[in-house]
């Protein structure tokens, strides 16, 4: 009876992680993709077992930073540095905070109209970052701003083009092709 209940626990427990390893990955894949409001809800749902999961905060909050959810994002990372006990996790969260701080500094810059400091910051930056869709979306309304139609459209199509392939239109594909129709 021991050994029956002992091999239903560990099917239990083993069963469970690899729903939790099965969501993750459909987390990723979401946000991968593009389909930040899928990955946000697989987030959540994995937070409701485990609200102070690092890792899965940390991933919360580039989904909320993708749909300009600045708040939520920032209190996701916040939380996630407070949370974190692996040293390569904190380092990974601290980076991805330094790269929230850029995100909301281009931000700043296009509100203030100061477009060439938007750009100059903008292509200084990995154009295979985790940020780069956020920041091709400011850089190519710097562009349209000073009236540099061309540059804008070179930005969006590398936007459209990527987004195209997976099926998946969200606000970076929909304002991509949306401004490329209207040049």
């Amino acid at each position: 009876m021991k050994n029956t209940v002992f091999v239903l626990f560990l099917l239990f427990i083993l069963t469970n992680c690899n729903m939790n390893t099965f969501k993750e990955s459909k987390g990723y894949e979401a946000h991968k993709d593009g389909d930040y409001e899928t990955a946000i809800n697989i987030w959540q749902e994995l937070l409701e077992k485990k609200p102070n999961n690092a890792k899965y905060l940390n991933n919360l909050g580039w989904a909320y930073l993708h749909i300009d959810n600045i708040d939520s994002a920032e209190k996701s990372f916040l939380k996630a540095k407070q949370n974190v006990k692996s040293s390569s996790l904190k380092n990974s969260i601290e980076i991805n905070i330094d790269m929230f701080d850029l995100v909301l500094k281009v931000q700043e810059f296009y509100n203030e109209e100061q477009f060439e400091n938007c750009i100059e910051k903008i292509v200084k930056i990995d154009p295979k970052s985790q940020i780069a869709d956020i920041l091709r979306y400011y850089q190519a309304k710097c562009y349209l701003e000073m009236d540099n139609k061309k540059e804008a459209k070179e930005v969006l199509l590398k936007t459209h083009e990527k987004y195209h392939k997976t099926g998946v239109f969200n606000k970076y594909y929909l304002h991509a092709d949306s401004i490329i129709n209207a040049l």
